[in-house]
């Protein structure tokens, strides 16, 4: 009985599709796998081939003379939509590359078949679908064709993590009846699943190393003493006492470390040794070997996290500071995670000659070693913003408000308003030279002091006061009535009428004669020299200066100035 030709051109297909591939790699045909004519396996690059577990399915189709595009970049095959849904749907565990074989030519191209069912899915909609195959993957180019498989294997674990699951469950119960006086935790890093051997009772066993003694000492010290993952070369260790550690002998990375919960307290002194400041039982992770130990922890919810390392007694160590404003994003004002503790340490920190670090495991200390914390100061120092935010926090605090904090709100305006609040409220009043300001008023004609302003011609202190409201972190905050004081200014009136008149009721003769008026206002300017100074302070009625009697100029509303931003102005403040 003879074949017909498609079961020839398929058969084609296949001899030059296991003739393309390296002959390390391991081709085993899937006879009664529908829709997956082979599962390869790839081998190692090296002379020995070993295989690397890392596999996928694929699907060969022939022909004559395959589909090709106007301009030749892809070849066209028509796939049916019960393969495309089983390859999609089904197939979770491993990548599925669809080869197209012209036996005509001897030329064969490869793709990855599921991500390009997956990112368009429309085919679901009709009984084929047309695949295209780019002629950039030539079968004959086994290195771009490894590399691809790579790449599939990693889109198959993101799209269907639960086989990595499977996969990882599978490994940890194989290796758990091999010894079961070990408990085994598993854990994925850069893709690979590492595995932790926890013994559940003592097991004894025997490592021996080969090699080289210095080589050998250097290793065995950075395993035992350091607490360091160490490579071994095949040939290099053997191990009895567990069938878990007979596959060391081909080469392995190993790691002897203790990890345990611990926490850290910093202690700044100065010259003489006296405490000045302390952070205390700051939560971490301690690991190391044993003569060396490190510490990775952080005051949960707030800026600081600490690395020091590593440490020993008598030796020191090392200490890396971050310190990150944004990790209070979203915490109100007077709620910041663990902010007075913070503050007082770093401001205390800045004057301190020396700081002492000590490790705790259960409320027991274990190891105090001497650190120049005071010299790892993150920059800019955390000082700095720890003062604003303490200042930010009073004023908040006195006025009645509890803005929520960020990084990105704070702005420059957020900055000015608590410099200046907080020298108005919690100093002697907040000072800035105000050279040559000038300031313009109208006050109320009626009562208003012409001999004052007459007599006063040389330059002296005057002050304003009216109603604030600041904002800070997008919340007002009304302050009350402040006194805005300014030195050496001079005073002068610019107008003091105007031109408007009236009709006076008709005389005997039957005439109405014209009557002038005069203005209900008085402008006056003041005007600042080189050396004026404005000092803003609260409105106290009981100061002397400040009662309502001792205004003689009868101010009105409306002040307008020129010179700087912060002299009164009609904007701001109701007079």
């Amino acid at each position: 009985m003879n074949k017909d030709r498609t079961h020839q051109i398929d058969d084609l297909a296949v001899q030059f599709f296991r003739a393309s591939l390296p002959v390390a790699w391991v081709v085993n045909e899937q006879h009664r796998d529908y829709g997956k004519d082979f599962l390869v396996e790839i081998a190692e690059e090296t002379a020995r081939g070993a295989l690397t577990g890392n596999g996928f399915y694929v699907q060969v189709k022939g022909h004559e003379k395959p589909k090709r595009n106007t301009v030749g970049s892809y070849v066209k095959h028509s796939l049916e939509h019960k393969h495309a849904k089983y390859y999609l749907d089904r197939v979770k565990d491993l990548p599925v590359f669809l080869v197209v074989v012209d036996v005509t030519t001897k030329q064969g191209w490869w793709l990855f078949i599921q991500p390009i069912l997956d990112a368009d899915q429309s085919w679901r909609k009709r009984k084929t679908v047309t695949i295209k195959i780019p002629v950039a993957n030539v079968l004959a180019d086994t290195g771009g064709f490894r590399k691809a498989v790579e790449e599939a294997k990693k889109w198959m674990r993101l799209r269907h993590p639960e086989s990595i699951h499977e996969a990882v469950v599978a490994q940890k119960q194989k290796l758990l009846d091999l010894d079961p006086r070990f408990n085994v935790e598993v854990s994925l890093i850069n893709d690979q699943p590492m595995f932790t051997f926890l013994a559940k009772e003592e097991v004894s066993g025997t490592f021996t190393f080969l090699g080289d003694k210095k080589e050998v000492a250097g290793k065995i010290s950075d395993l035992l003493d350091r607490g360091l993952a160490v490579s071994f070369e095949p040939g290099e260790l053997k191990a009895t006492g567990s069938k878990l550690f007979e596959r060391v002998e081909e080469g392995c990375l190993i790691q002897a470390a203790v990890s345990f919960p611990g926490t850290m307290t910093l202690i700044c002194r100065d010259a003489d040794g006296r405490e000045l400041a302390r952070l205390s039982e700051i939560p971490g992770q301690i690991s190391g070997g044993r003569k060396e130990a490190w510490f990775n922890g952080s005051l949960p919810n707030s800026p600081l996290s600490v690395k020091i390392g590593p440490l020993s007694v008598g030796m020191g160590g090392a200490i890396e500071l971050s310190y990150k404003l944004q990790r209070w994003d979203g915490q109100r004002l007077l709620q910041l995670a663990y902010f007075d503790r913070l503050e007082a340490f770093f401001r205390e920190l800045q004057r301190s000659d020396s700081t002492t670090v000590e490790c705790h495991q259960d409320g027991n200390t274990f190891l105090s070693v001497a650190l120049p914390l005071h010299k790892h100061i993150p920059t800019p120092a955390p000082s700095a913003s720890l003062e604003i935010l303490a200042k930010a926090r009073q004023i908040a605090q006195r006025f009645g408000i509890n803005p929520i904090w960020s990084v990105e709100a704070c702005n420059a305006d957020d900055l000015k308003t608590v410099a200046q609040a907080h020298a108005i409220f919690f100093g002697d009043g907040w000072r800035k030279p105000m050279p040559n300001v000038r300031i313009t008023a109208d006050c109320n004609r009626k009562g208003f002091r012409f001999d004052i302003v007459r007599r006063n011609k040389l330059p002296q202190s005057i002050f304003f006061t009216s109603d604030w409201v600041y904002t800070l972190l997008g919340e007002k905050l009304a302050v009350g009535r402040l006194r805005h004081e300014f030195t050496d200014m001079s005073i002068r009136i610019l107008r003091s009428s105007d031109s408007s008149t009236k009709k006076r009721p008709a005389t005997r003769g039957g005439k109405r004669q014209k009557e002038r008026t005069t203005s209900t206002k008085v402008e006056v300017l003041f005007t600042g020299c080189d050396t004026t100074v404005m000092n803003v302070r609260p409105f106290d009625p009981t100061e002397s200066g400040s009662k309502a009697d001792e205004l003689p100029l009868g101010l009105a509303k409306g002040l307008s100035s020129t010179g700087a931003d912060e002299a009164p102005s009609k904007a701001t403040r109701d007079n």
